[in-house]
């Protein structure tokens, strides 16, 4: 999933998502990416709820759980699988990622040199494959209309 599990970032919302994604739950592996309205939407990380519904200790002993950026918060992971005679490494950012997240993001991939990198965000390129908020014509940017 990638962004906008919720509308309102409310209990409600949070109940109904988890119902859906559970029912992946050891058929379909996946990581959750969080967008702005999933607490995201201000300066301030408001992800309480989402690491409420979604705790790291019901992910982090799955096969093919790599790691996170904050301890006991799955806002950012990473994750392993093998596909195609590939090793691969998806990293699951949060929407507009910080710089500290995207350093820790680089050292990641730095640190597997062997794997495919797959990298999911709510919002980081733009539709005309530019970096979001880039250019002035762009629209509802990370850190200028969010203050991320």
């Amino acid at each position: 999933m990638e962004g906008d599990c919720t509308d309102g970032n409310t209990p409600g919302e949070w109940q109904n998502f988890r119902a859906w994604m559970t029912r992946l739950d050891g058929v379909v592996p996946y990581s959750l990416v969080l967008g702005n309205h999933d607490g995201l939407g201000t300066a301030f990380n408001d992800t309480a709820l989402f690491n409420q519904y979604f705790p790291l200790a019901n992910y982090s002993g799955l096969s093919g759980f790599g790691g996170v950026f904050e301890s006991n918060k799955l806002d950012n992971s990473y994750h392993y699988f093998g596909a195609g005679g590939l090793d691969w490494l998806v990293l699951a950012l949060e929407f507009g990622p910080r710089d500290s997240v995207l350093a820790w993001a680089n050292e990641v991939v730095t640190n597997h040199p062997a794997h495919r990198v797959i990298v999911t965000t709510h919002a980081h390129v733009f539709t005309d494959d530019t970096l979001h908020g880039s250019s002035p014509t762009h629209f509802a940017v990370p850190t200028k209309d969010y203050g991320r």
